[in-house]
């Protein structure tokens, strides 16, 4: 079988140069590598590549390009790759360009340039699982739509042989039968499809929503208290001095911390309308959207002082207890502004708590 392709399109050499080198160094050749420097190229290529019976499970191209935009480049390669996941890289989209790529190219992510490694590297990870994912229902429907066809004929048999009354009886049971088992298979793929969904958007270790979630999340409240002109809060944290801990006591002792911090953040942040998510390693978040200050950074000194309370033994921390710092920001956007402000005003207010003695709030 051959390896599948990575598609991405950008007019600047030295990005696609980037593009590649980074990609590669991330998956360590499992899927090839292929650079475009035109939309135009890029849609050639996809017909070459499709009558090589190449599979392009992720494309990736920039906005602001001659002769075609992005939005314009992934809607149309939407039409010849409908499966694939696409994501959007560049520094100048606008909201126009990002809203008629997810309507008409059911765009996965925009990432704004230049990227961060950790940020891109979960991007592109999460989007080829999604890929994968998808790929697997699409397979068990299948084979669902195979057992409807096979009860369609089975049903046709009976009716043409309605005349041998015992006969039919006899197959009419097993008709019912073969009926129950698909509705059974139908439930059970359900639960399978709900079960993927929610696997896809919670972190494993801590059984809180992911960085998947997270992001989700944030772009969809950015977008509704922009139009309703109202605020949104964003609260990062991080644990002190966890690598010391994690080298110290271990790696299972360390996981059983994340988890007794989370739980602690989602005891603490009640509130359906907020969101508690695990950011990566020791890292937090949770998001208060229409929510004021005060309420905010009372959340906040609560969660630091019901971690603190914990009691977990640290050694190697100068409070000899586990603890945690939080950055905290809170902005009423405009149509200028991108979330990723808030998580950088966040992330400031974070380094500055740690640097300022840790297990302490700082407002951005």
């Amino acid at each position: 079988m051959s390896k599948q392709i990575i598609l991405c399109v950008d007019d600047e050499v030295m990005i696609l140069n980037a593009l590649k080198a980074e990609l590669k160094n991330i998956f360590l050749g499992d899927y090839l590598i292929e650079v475009t420097e035109s939309g135009q190229d890029a849609l050639d290529l996809i017909d070459e590549l499709q009558a090589s019976n190449y599979a392009i499970p992720l494309v990736i191209s920039d906005y602001l390009m001659p002769e075609m935009k992005g939005d314009e480049v992934l809607q149309r390669i939407h039409q010849k790759l409908p499966n694939a996941i696409k994501i959007m890289l560049t520094g100048h989209a606008t909201i126009e360009g990002v809203a008629n790529a997810i309507k008409y190219a059911m765009l996965y992510r925009y990432i704004a340039k230049p990227w961060h490694h950790a940020d891109f590297k979960l991007t592109v990870t999460e989007a080829l699982h999604k890929y994968l994912q998808d790929q697997n229902i699409a397979q068990k429907n299948a084979a669902l739509t195979e057992l409807n066809l096979q009860q369609a004929e089975l049903i046709k048999q009976l009716h043409k042989k309605e005349l041998h009354l015992q006969q039919l009886n006899e197959r009419l049971q097993a008709a019912l039968t073969a009926e129950l088992k698909l509705k059974e298979l139908s439930v059970e793929q359900q639960e399978t499809n709900r079960q993927l969904m929610a696997l896809s958007t919670t972190d494993a270790l801590t059984n809180i929503p992911n960085r998947r979630r997270f992001d989700e999340f944030l772009a969809l409240e950015w977008q509704r208290v922009l139009c309703e002109g109202q605020s949104i809060a964003l609260a990062m944290l991080d644990v002190d001095f966890f690598k010391k801990y994690n080298d110290h006591y271990g790696h299972q002792a360390g996981d059983e911390c994340l988890r007794k911090i989370a739980a602690v953040l989602k005891e603490t942040i009640s509130n359906e309308d907020h969101l508690v998510a695990r950011y990566g390693g020791e890292e937090f978040a949770f998001l208060c959207p229409s929510t004021s200050l005060e309420i905010v950074l009372s959340l906040a000194k609560n969660i630091c002082e019901n971690v603190e309370n914990l009691n977990l033994e640290h050694e190697l921390s100068t409070l000899k207890t586990v603890t945690v710092s939080i950055g905290v920001a809170i902005v009423s956007p405009n149509p200028q502004q991108k979330s990723a402000t808030l998580v950088k005003s966040a992330d400031d207010a974070l380094y500055l708590a740690k640097s300022q003695g840790r297990n302490q709030v700082v407002l951005a």
